[in-house]
């Protein structure tokens, strides 16, 4: 895996990155993940940030169900995961302060959607930050909420990441921490 991941040349890479990472933090990698990560472009652009490519085509079954049940001791459940969302981590409850706060900034773009149903999940959050990061060319508003939301709903994750890299069965889901871990250091720089 290398050691240092590649820097954003503009807001448009860095918020298609975003997305997806978001993406995986979302849900578990499925077929079509699989296979996007398996194009050539794409998965060189993903060795140059720093992720792990899934090269087994002769057994796409075998490394889905691998990734899945990585996934799901992670961040599902149901001992002893470390569930992705915000206001677990700052508050050890669901739904908290966190939760109803990152629902304030959403609001204030309405035709933002979230892509899932708990608002402080790290998937949503970032996916956010990628909504907002292109806004930023054309709205000098989205530059400040996106500064003030990366302070107040992403710089929790830290913990979060560090974790992961010590559990993760899989050296994908170790690689997606370190990623997401240099994405946040990217936008808070």
């Amino acid at each position: 895996m290398p050691t240092q991941a590649k820097q954003f040349s503009d807001q448009t890479q860095l918020a298609a990155t975003c997305r997806l990472i978001a993406s995986f933090w979302l849900q578990e990698v499925d077929v079509a993940k699989l296979e996007l990560l398996q194009d050539s472009q794409v998965r060189k652009a993903w060795i140059e940030l720093g992720g792990v490519t899934l090269d087994d085509r002769s057994e796409p079954a075998a490394t889905l169900d691998r990734l899945a049940a990585d996934y799901c001791q992670l961040l599902i459940g149901p001992k002893k995961h470390l569930p992705p969302v915000q206001s677990v981590w700052a508050d050890h409850n669901f739904q908290s302060v966190a939760a109803s706060s990152t629902v304030r900034f959403y609001e204030l773009f309405a035709d933002y959607r979230s892509p899932g149903t708990i608002p402080d999940h790290l998937g949503c959050q970032l996916d956010f930050a990628a909504f907002l990061l292109d806004r930023v060319a054309h709205e000098q508003a989205a530059e400040q909420v996106l500064a003030q939301f990366w302070a107040e709903h992403l710089s929790w994750a830290g913990r979060l990441l560090h974790q992961v890299t010590v559990k993760a069965d899989t050296e994908f889901y170790r690689s997606l921490a370190t990623m997401t871990e240099q994405l946040i250091k990217e936008l808070s720089a």
